[in-house]
């Protein structure tokens, strides 16, 4: 509420004011739709109005209420409905004193806050239960639920099939019910109100029910009425006994036995037979669960687990039916010291404890004997109270873990079937804690942290799209415990505990998750002149990474991937320093696709307390159902949408001022990217070579060093190949288009060359037009006749960014090539070196970084037949899914060539003319010296006839 004294206060009012915001509680009774109070900045024009703004969702109704006193009414204005994210409302001051408040009205329907199965999930059962998590404000009309699944009957309430409690609705199928059929992509829709009538409709989402089982043909079950039998194992060495003339293996049979306390799949390496024993000893590898499967789907529906092994007389421990996952139930309490010496003690104290409880998900399909989509998530919910006391003097810089929980042995064992095919999956458990002291003087202190946190994460691979995240975490703030301290100098100590789970398939290969809540206190503290500053930091992260070589090895280095379940956060300060607060932590620039959360975070030093005021655009913020910390160290943003985009900044303040700080971009990318290409995520890179290698070969021409920010973008995971080109080729060739060239290429799934950079620019036209696109590039700067005939040198503002299909810029090219690793010579962040098992390229001993076995032109695609490219797309990809991005074929980029500066760039587009175009990431018939992301090559633009080893990939700037 804003209380506004008339003319004569005015200057007094602003002077004391520099922002004036209000949380406001009151509802207005004109209006029955219930309303949320909103924060709003205030500005006076010097006359005898006001000017109130605040940030706004686009398409939801405001109002802005006003009195004179407050006992007497308030004053509605119509419904105001945001068309952007801001909304602005001047309003006429009449009175002596006039007080406002701007409210949101609740004008929508229930949220969806979480759905199982999870959108996009797969293997899900053919009579899995379909659950969906409701929220509103006002309540839920359980008589307005509609829910459709795939293609049976729309259900609601009352249903035998249908239930709805404490915001949960679960449908269950009857005996006889089916949510669809094998492999189907089943549609699932739900309509719901709220009590006040607001409709949310046709909330759709979609999952895949598990594939039909077709086993390998080449399969051997061993179940004891085939004749073999296994007599003993040495490694991976199986001797089985036979009773007829030959024992009837093959190299490649697969061996398996299904019983889920002794089985084992195994393929046959070599063997050697003794006739007169009737043995067989066979060299065996271990089988990859793809290789034993046609189609298939593996499903947490199906695991039991193995309570136990079998008794020595062969009775079996009965077996535990699990629901949809692993289930884990871990409570340990923590006290332990971690470290003691005469100088240092870190110890966990009583009443620290862990709780953890939740299911590991694990899903995939097999189909061709291949892994083509893989689902792995780790769902529950972690109580935790951390508190360390530490004592210490001198000066100390130790930092050591110990482990508090050793990995459990035996392991939980689980067990399906998919078809007649076993797997079998070790869960384990292990539980750390580590902590880092760095000291100058004496210190004693005991600090902590505690809370209670939901989480989903987890990570699904497609074989078309490659990796994404699942991850749905609600907010929530930590508790701060004690600190109590005392500090002679400085110091900081920052304790964690790491709770890690690993499932094994085949007790070989799987995901792994940990968790890790942590404590920081930093301080300072001196004598003369007395001062001290002391100040709590906690937070929750998690990582995941997985280990598929089991299951297939094909598609190159696999992820790990971190989360903040609960950012970095400021708990407790305290000071005695008369000084406003200094910002020691910028918030950064984000980037995230629709749906996805952003966090910004700040960090600042001061006397206390201090308070936090984010602002987007200028304007303050209010946390409400996805935007929470608002007015603390760290603002999230749950669920982000294209209107979320824009600059963030956060105001500091203290009883002796206030300091603002530098704003931070947001960048919302839409989820729906181009089939065929990778999203290349917004952000800042270093340009150039930073290994010295090019002034070293003669070629000082990547330096220098500068830092380079692209804004988001597609690529094109691959090369463009002949048969993409021939596709475009035909269809502009009959649309007003000409070429120099029709384009060469060694096979149709080989990469495109012999052809120019002109007929390159226009081809992206062609593509544009083609798919319906807006054309990039165009004869003149007033972008009004497309570039579709002769050699036209192309300018910069001869250009639509922001549209169509395009070649990259030679700063677009070089961030994407290095896939998100920073300072890596090549494409892949493991190593700085080149091998044929990496690129096709020409290797030769040149150069030290050049560890190829094999020398020369590439053995595999040296064939005789010139030029020697290799099929787009046959090497791994780097972090962004992009593949080739050294050797194979140069590409071009859309940059005159020119000389680097060293200042900092945002998108930049070249030299504005020149002699050659640049061409980047050498090709089968270089060395490793051009293969380095940092080289840069250039050819004159005409050039095509001796250029069978350049072509190029093409661009879209996100959002298309």
């Amino acid at each position: 509420m804003l209380q506004c004294q008339h003319p004569g206060n005015w200057k007094i009012l602003m002077k004391r004011l520099t922002s004036l915001y209000f949380w406001l509680l009151s509802i207005s009774a004109a209006f029955s739709a219930l309303q949320t109070p909103i924060d709003f900045n205030f500005s006076f024009n010097g006359s005898n109005a006001v000017q109130v703004a605040w940030n706004a969702y686009p398409d939801k109704s405001y109002v802005l209420q006003t009195a004179t006193n407050l006992a007497g009414s308030w004053s509605n204005s119509s419904p105001l409905v945001a068309t952007s994210n801001s909304l602005a409302f001047s309003f006429p001051t009449t009175a002596k004193a006039q007080f406002f408040k701007v409210v949101k009205l609740d004008t929508e329907g229930p949220q969806i806050d979480q759905t199982s199965p999870l959108d996009g999930a797969i293997a899900v059962d053919r009579q899995s239960p379909v659950q969906v998590w409701l929220s509103d404000v006002t309540g839920i009309n359980t008589n307005s639920i509609i829910l459709t699944i795939g293609t049976n009957a729309p259900v609601s309430l009352p249903n035998p099939q249908f239930a709805y409690a404490g915001g949960l609705l679960t449908y269950t199928p009857a005996t006889n019910g089916f949510l669809g059929t094998n492999g189907e992509v089943v549609v699932a829709t739900i309509s719901v109100a709220d009590t006040l009538g607001n409709v949310t409709t046709n909330f759709t989402w979609s999952f895949q029910i598990e594939l039909p089982t077709v086993a390998s043909a080449n399969i051997l079950f061993i179940s004891g009425t085939n004749g073999l039998v296994l007599v003993s194992t040495n490694g991976d060495y199986y001797t089985f006994s036979y009773p007829d003339a030959s024992s009837g293996l093959s190299a490649g049979l697969h061996l398996v036995n299904a019983d889920p306390y002794t089985g084992y799949s195994r393929t046959v390496v070599s063997f050697t037979e003794y006739p007169a024993s009737h043995t067989v000893v066979v060299l065996t590898r271990l089988t990859k669960l793809a290789e034993l499967l046609e189609s298939g789907s593996l499903s947490g529906a199906k695991f039991i687990e193995l309570t136990g092994p079998p008794s020595t007389n062969g009775i079996r421990p009965a077996a535990k039916a699990l629901i949809a996952g692993i289930d884990f139930n871990h409570h340990y309490d923590l006290k332990q010291v971690l470290y003691q010496d005469a100088n240092l003690t870190v110890e966990i104290l009583t009443n620290s404890h862990l709780y953890l409880n939740g299911s590991l998900e694990l899903a995939a399909n097999f189909e061709g004997q291949k892994l083509t989509k893989f689902e792995s998530k780790l769902a529950g919910d972690v109580d935790f109270r951390l508190e360390a006391h530490v004592g210490a003097q001198g000066a100390i810089d130790h930092a050591d873990s110990t482990v508090l929980i050793p990995k459990t042995d035996p392991p939980k064992r689980v067990f399906a079937l998919i078809g007649y095919v076993p797997v079998w999956i070790d869960l384990t458990f292990e539980l750390n804690a580590g902590y880092s002291a760095h000291l100058e003087g004496r210190a004693d202190y005991t600090n902590g942290v505690q809370a209670n946190k939901e989480f989903l994460y987890g990570r699904r691979w497609d074989l078309t799209t490659g990796w994404s995240v699942v991850s749905q975490n609600p907010a929530l703030e930590l508790t701060c415990l004690g600190p109590r301290w005392l500090v002679e100098g400085t110091g900081n100590l920052h304790v964690y505990l790491q709770p890690k789970i690993t499932a094994l398939i085949y007790s070989a290969a799987g995901a792994w998750y940990d968790l890790q809540p942590y404590a920081d206190l930093v301080g300072r503290y001196q004598s003369n002149p007395y001062e001290y500053d002391l100040a709590l930091y906690g937070g929750l992260t998690g990582s995941m990474g997985l280990d598929l070589s089991i299951w297939d090895d094909s598609w190159g280095a696999l992820p790990s991937v971190s989360y903040e379940f609960i950012p970095r956060t400021l708990l407790w300060e305290t000071n005695n320093l008369a000084s406003p607060p200094q910002i020691t932590g910028q918030p950064s620039d984000q980037w995230v696709t629709t749906g996805g959360p952003a966090t910004f975070t700040v960090t600042a030093n001061g006397p206390g307390p201090l308070t936090y005021r984010w602002q987007r655009e200028g304007l303050y913020l209010t946390d409400d159902s996805r935007i929470t910390g608002t007015r603390s160290s760290t603002l999230q943003i749950n669920h982000c949408s294209i209107s979320d985009a824009g600059n963030y900044r956060v105001l500091v303040s203290n009883p002796n001022g206030s300091v603002t700080s530098q704003g931070a971009l947001l960048t919302v990318c839409p989820t729906n990217i181009q089939s065929g290409m990778a999203l290349i995520p917004a952000g800042s890179f270093t340009m150039g070579d930073n290994f010295g290698d090019g002034a070293a070969g003669g070629w000082p021409y990547e330096v220098p060093l500068h830092t380079v920010y692209v804004s988001a973008f597609y690529m094109d995971k691959t090369e463009v190949t002949k048969a993409l080109w021939d596709s475009v080729y035909a269809w502009a060739i009959t649309h007003g288009y000409s070429f120099t060239s029709a384009g060469s290429g060694k096979a149709a799934n080989h990469p495109v060359q012999t052809i120019t950079w002109y007929d390159m620019v226009k081809w992206c036209n062609a593509r544009s037009e083609q798919a319906g696109k807006v054309p990039a590039y165009y004869t003149t700067s007033a972008q009004t006749v497309v570039y579709r005939t002769g050699q036209v040198d192309v300018d910069n503002n001869s250009v639509k960014w922001g549209s169509g299909y395009r070649l990259p810029t030679e700063a677009e090219w070089e961030k994407a090539a290095r896939g998100g690793s920073s300072g890596q010579r090549f494409p892949w962040s493991d190593s700085d070196t080149i091998q044929h098992s990496r690129a096709n390229y020409y290797s030769s001993t040149s150069y030290a970084y050049d560890t190829s076995p094999t020398r020369g032109n590439h053995p595999t695609f040296k064939d005789g037949v010139f030029p020697y490219t290799s099929p787009a797309g046959y090497f791994a990809p780097n972090g962004y899914g992009l593949y080739d991005m050294a050797g194979n074929v140069w590409e071009w980029c859309w940059d005159w060539y020119g000389s680097y500066g060293s200042v900092s760039q945002t998108d930049p587009r070249g030299p504005t003319s020149g002699s050659y175009r640049v061409s980047r990431g050498g090709s089968f018939h270089d060395d490793a010296f051009y293969c380095r992301s940092a080289d840069r090559g250039y050819d004159y633009p005409s050039n095509y006839y001796y250029d069978f080893h350049i072509g190029f990939r093409s661009v879209l700037s996100a959002g298309q």
